[in-house]
Formats: structure tokens, sequence, C-alpha cells
């Protein structure tokens, strides 16, 4: 029974590969989570950009021209947090392809062993079938030879 001891040395391997494929698939979930919440922020602040733009140009068109500097400044201070924010979507984004990339090989990998493992599954229950059977004909020829003694 060769392919029983095979299928017994696949188990802790496939066990093994599973436990990664399930690590990499929490480490994405954790990219999605931080990019979800970035994408966010980055919204936030496009619109506190946008709103900023329209309340600066609403003071440009106005006869008074009150702290215009000041709101520039803020404008420009918005505008850098969304392009950091914009830059960090990014960033995640790209981690985001790398990890997708080394869940679909552990993925990969552990289909191998799986198949691996079916295969073994076949030869042994082959093995079993033979064993069997050639039990069942040694059973019968008995049966014949002791009828054949009577």
């Amino acid at each position: 029974m060769k392919s029983m001891k095979k299928i017994k040395r696949v188990q802790p391997i496939i066990k093994l590969k599973q436990t990664r494929v399930d690590n990499e698939a929490s480490i994405l979930a954790e990219i999605n989570k931080a990019k979800v919440a970035a994408v966010a922020a980055m919204r936030d602040s496009q619109r506190q950009y946008m709103i900023g733009v329209d309340e600066l140009n609403r003071i440009r068109t106005s006869a008074k021209r009150d702290n215009i500097v000041t709101i520039e400044q803020g404008l420009d201070h918005v505008k850098s947090l969304w392009y950091a924010h914009y830059r960090k979507v990014q960033e995640l984004e790209n981690k985001e392809r790398a990890q997708i990339a080394r869940l679909n090989e552990a993925e990969r990998e552990l289909k191998a062993i799986e198949r691996l493992q079916e295969r073994y599954t076949i030869d042994f229950k082959k093995e079993t079938g033979k064993a069997e059977q050639k039990m069942l004909d040694e059973i019968a020829l008995r049966q014949f030879v002791n009828q054949s003694k009577s």
C-alpha cells in the first residue's frame, strides 16, 4: 500500500499550503481595507478642495477680498493632502496587485498538491481493488478445490 503512505505524506503539505493561502488572503483583505479608507480620505480631501475652489472663486469675483491669501494657502494645503492621499491609493493598488499575484501563486501550489493527492487516492483505490479481487479469487479457488476433493 505505497499509495496510502504517499497520501499520508501529502496531507501535511496540503495543510501547510492551505495555511499559506489563508494568510495571503488575509493580507489581501487588510490591504483592501486600507485602500478603501485611503480612497475615502482622498475623496473627502478632493471634496474639500472643490469647496475651497468655489469659495475662492466667489471671493475673487466679489468686491470684498478679505483673507484671500489665507484661503489660498489653506487651499494649497488641502490640495497637497489630496495629492498625498492619491499617492497612498496608488501605492496600495500596487501592493494589492502584488498580493493578488502571491495569492494566485499560493492557490496554484495548493491545487497542484491537491491534484497529486487525488492521483494517489486513485492509485490507492486501484491497489485496494486489485487486492480485494485477488482475495476473492483465492477464496473462490479454495472453495473450488475443497468441492472437487469432496
